[in-house]
């Protein structure tokens, strides 16, 4: 795997999934079919980029004939009560999965940013958007989006 750079700050998801596949990033963002640029407003005082969302990748991931399957750390159910039951997902069986597939992670880097990069099972080491390699433990896991060849 190679580190590629994220053409601008809300594109950490689509670089990452371009490392991954050993492909441009930019063309995976032609073939989503917008930059992620547009200004959402979600408040009087407050707006973001729309950025990217995961099932844009897994629509890239199936027509390259590969899965891509989310295994989230952290869980909650809401019922209709108003009741939300939470539970966590053991670290350790995330790594588990990590040692067989590259994939993507999503969580927090060490500064508690929200954050997209790439993990390559061959080398075990993450490959981060801005140019950085460094050990799994760096980051700090939420999703693991585990990614393979679609055999049929």
């Amino acid at each position: 795997m190679r580190i590629l750079l994220q053409p601008n700050s809300w594109s950490c998801l689509p670089t990452a999934l371009a490392m991954v596949l050993d492909e441009p990033v930019e063309e995976l963002i032609k073939e989503i079919g917008h930059n992620g640029s547009e200004d959402i407003e979600f408040s009087l005082r407050a707006k973001t980029k729309k950025g990217f969302h995961i099932q844009e990748l897994t629509k890239i991931c199936y027509r390259r004939r590969k899965a891509l399957i989310q295994f989230d750390r952290y869980v909650n159910i809401h019922h209709n009560e108003g009741v939300t039951i939470s539970f966590s997902d053991d670290i350790e069986y995330i790594y588990v999965l990590m040692q067989d597939s590259k994939g993507i992670i999503l969580g927090q880097t060490k500064n508690s940013k929200d954050h997209a990069v790439a993990w390559d099972n061959i080398t075990q080491a993450i490959y981060d958007p801005n140019g950085t390699k460094y050990a799994k433990g760096f980051f700090a896991i939420e999703t693991f989006l585990l990614i393979r060849d679609l055999s049929c």
